[in-house]
């Protein structure tokens, strides 16, 4: 049993883990090609293909909008330039399946497009040049979450900002207090030393170091690529505490663009740095003194040529990461792994080529194909490709070559043999079968013929399949043979069909010349997708030696490596010529594919592993007479030594739960006591200073002199501290399920199984 609660845990700790997700472009029925764009597979991928992808849900006082989330690679919406994968050479002089970014400046040599669609549009109110409403908000940026912190507009020249943190904590801090930020695993304790009058800034230090002075809106990035930036500092001038506006985050990014207009700018930075590679477009529009925001593209460019090899990201290949935010990337996995049949034109000498090729059947052949001389076969003995124009025109003679095939389809089979001898007496002849590994000898007998000129005729049964032959009445016995089985003989050029379906083009003669043209064709039937045929031409060539020309090969490309060459076709046929240059002839290998080959490629959405951000206050906040931080009542509770049912108890200070207090939450208690946030007075009269935000008497500070009531379960909210749950989801508040800690779920399940032992024991005895 105690393995079974070991493995409950794990499973529930799990539960609550984040990986990252993957989009691979094979996983539905239309895959990644080679040289295919990858816009032609998917134009726009949203969360329906990346869960990740999901919208949310925003409130602000305009109303409510919902989002929705886009990345693009090209479609009648969107003209980009699309990335696509092939075999090529990169700028490297590598060769490799690399997928391939053009290079550009302009928004359409775009490799990429992604949008935060704003379906019933975001609005805010317009208060001097900023958008009040969104502070605070959170959008959904690919996997991230993130807070807008700060925001302008100008409506003279429709330019507006945005800039937002990711895993931000953000809270007022007063004038020599120290907070506790946790970011993920990373804690940093942040201290206000001081907060001068000229300039108008906070003197802050950070886990101990002093970073100095920051202005309302400055910002500074720590080693670690966390980013901390001031707010607002509040300079008090009565009695009540100087206090500075904090947030932190793992990254900052800002976006700014001419509302508008449909153009791309340049207007995106991250944690400060401008992203020259980066575009964006912001849609909005400004009615009377509300602007409503409709959508933010952004585009991503490289500027120079982009090779992402085997097993490379693009974030490795670009000059400043940054570019992606951090949490999206295309990954390279090469091709996907396919058998292959086996092609090759080897050399048997200087002036004779030999032909290897595995048929339909798997049967692995060899045999003569040609000399320099410009024929085919040897130069004692032919290779017949043409049949006679007739059954009596007998074109084979005893030891030579030839082929047969069923037919010039993907499907059919092709064989060569080599007519050996014949039994005149006994009417047989006799053929050897020309395997790679072994020799075999087919025997065919013959009867009477009444076609002129011929003593017999009989079926050549090879593979299963009858070709019809007639052998010579004269001293030569050279046969006539229905090459391709089509029922007659009549001048038909034969075919050689290779394992997987290719359709080699032997020619038209059996006496080519000192140049000879091969043609390789793939039908579009077996392409995924595609309505021509793939044709592969290049040319053999004779005279004092064989040859195979580098420069002959028609629809595909062949790239030099010093002594041998190589490409890839469209379909995923892999050419190899080597012995480029070297004074002896050169060989050509093919392997071809059994089904067409793939591009391995996925695009991945990661969430920052620091997606969440709580804050602490030290204990010196335990006596300020504010609920803050993480305590759970007024300087009690939480990181505080002081048990709040001791403090309940004590005539100086009071809890949380006490009977409301005389000021009526909502209306304007703002005073010189409390200037920058809302006074809170408890029955007996005790006076306390609130920050903006924070909770006390299910009674939240909303604003400069606005004590609000928290709202009960089902009544319409438009953040989270509106609620007593503490959650407001869709613009009502709910009851909080799911965030019970982790540590108490396993609790709770080792003593359900604990009672179902005992009850279990209990029954047995």
């Amino acid at each position: 049993m105690r393995w079974q609660i070991l493995v409950l845990v794990f499973i529930l700790i799990n539960t609550f883990s984040v990986s990252a997700e993957i989009y691979n472009f094979n996983e539905n029925s239309d895959k990644l090609e080679i040289n295919e764009e990858f816009g032609d597979v998917i134009p726009v991928i949203t969360s329906t293909e990346l869960t990740q992808l999901e919208g949310l849900s925003i409130s602000t006082d305009q109303g409510t909008t919902s989002t929705k989330q886009y990345i693009r690679f090209g479609n009648a919406a969107a003209t980009l330039t699309s990335p696509k994968i092939n075999y090529i050479k990169s700028n490297g002089e590598v060769i490799d399946s690399f997928i391939y970014i053009a290079g550009g400046t302009t928004s359409t040599d775009a490799f990429a497009e992604y949008e935060l669609e704003f379906k019933e549009g975001f609005e805010s109110t317009i208060t001097e040049k900023n958008l009040d409403d969104y502070d605070d908000a959170k959008l959904k940026i690919f996997a991230d979450t993130y807070t807008i912190i700060d925001t302008s507009i100008d409506t003279s020249s429709s330019k507006v900002t945005l800039l937002m943190s990711t895993s931000a904590a953000s809270n007022f801090i007063k004038e020599g207090e120290t907070v506790i930020y946790q970011l993920g695993n990373k804690k940093y304790e942040v201290n206000v030393k001081t907060i001068s009058n000229t300039p108008i800034a906070a003197t802050l230090a950070i886990n101990g170091e002093d970073i100095g002075k920051l202005e309302e809106d400055d910002t500074y990035e720590l080693a670690d690529g966390t980013v901390i930036g001031i707010r607002r500092v509040i300079k008090s001038s009565g009695s009540a505490p100087n206090m500075v506006g904090i947030f932190i985050g793992s990254q900052t990014v800002k976006f700014e663009d001419h509302y508008n207009d449909d153009a791309f700018e340049q207007g995106y930075s991250v944690n400060k740095k401008k992203i020259s590679d980066g575009l964006v477009s912001i849609k909005g529009t400004v009615t009377s003194d509300v602007f409503k925001m409709t959508s933010l593209k952004l585009r991503f460019l490289a500027p120079a040529e982009v090779y992402i090899g085997s097993d490379e990201s693009l974030s490795e290949k670009l000059s400043d990461e940054r570019l992606l935010l951090g949490n999206w990337d295309i990954n390279n996995k090469g091709f996907n792994e396919v058998a292959e049949s086996n092609i090759k034109i080897k050399s048997s000498g200087s002036s004779n080529y030999d032909i290897y090729f595995e048929n339909q059947d798997k049967k692995k052949y060899k045999f003569p194909f040609y000399t320099a001389g410009g024929t085919l076969g040897d130069e004692t003995n032919a290779f017949r490709i043409v049949e006679g124009s007739s059954t009596g025109d007998f074109v084979i003679p005893v030891g030579d070559y030839f082929i047969l095939s069923t037919g010039a389809g993907k499907n059919d089979k092709s064989y060569v043999l080599k007519y050996n001898n014949v039994d005149t007496t006994n009417k047989k002849i006799f053929l050897n079968e020309m395997l790679s590994d072994s020799t075999d000898t087919i025997t065919a007998t013959y009867s009477s013929s009444n076609v002129s000129g011929a003593q017999g005729q009989g079926v050549i049964t090879v593979g299963g399949n009858g070709f019809d032959f007639y052998i010579e009445n004269a001293t030569a016995t050279r046969l006539a043979v229905d090459q391709n089985k089509d029922g007659d003989i009549a001048s038909d050029q034969i075919d050689m069909v290779v394992y997987g379906g290719g359709i080699m083009d032997l020619g038209t003669t059996n006496s080519p010349g000192a140049s000879y043209t091969l043609k390789l064709t793939t039908l579009a039937s077996s392409f995924e997708e595609s309505s021509s045929d793939e044709a592969i031409t290049f040319e053999i060539t004779g005279g004092t030696e064989v040859g195979v020309t580098s420069t002959s090969f028609t629809n595909i490309v062949l790239y030099n490596l010093g002594e041998k060459m190589t490409g890839m076709s469209d379909y995923g046929i892999e050419y190899i010529l080597t012995n480029i240059n070297t004074g002896t002839p050169e060989e050509l290998e093919i392997n071809y594919p059994l089904s067409q080959r793939f591009a391995n490629v996925n695009i991945e959405l990661l969430e920052s592993s620091g997606s969440t951000a709580t804050t602490t206050l030290q204990e010196g906040t335990c006596s300020d007479g504010i609920q803050n931080g993480d305590e759970t009542g007024v300087d009690c509770g939480g990181s505080c030594s002081k048990d709040c049912t001791d403090v309940s108890n004590s005539t100086t200070n009071q809890t949380v739960n006490q009977e409301p207090p005389k000021k009526v939450p909502g209306q304007d208690t703002s005073s010189a006591e409390c200037p920058f946030g809302c006074l809170y007075v408890d029955k007996e009269d005790k006076v306390v200073c609130l920050k903006i935000n924070e909770i006390i008497d299910k009674s939240y500070c909303e604003s400069e002199g606005n004590l609000v009531e928290q709202r009960e379960n089902g009544a319409v909210c438009k953040k989270d501290i509106s609620c007593i749950s503490g959650t407001c989801k869709d613009s009502v508040c709910t009851a909080k399920y799911g965030i019970i800690p982790t540590s108490l779920n396993v609790i709770l399940i080792v003593l359900v199984i604990i009672i179902f032992l005992k009850v279990h024991t209990n029954v047995k005895e």
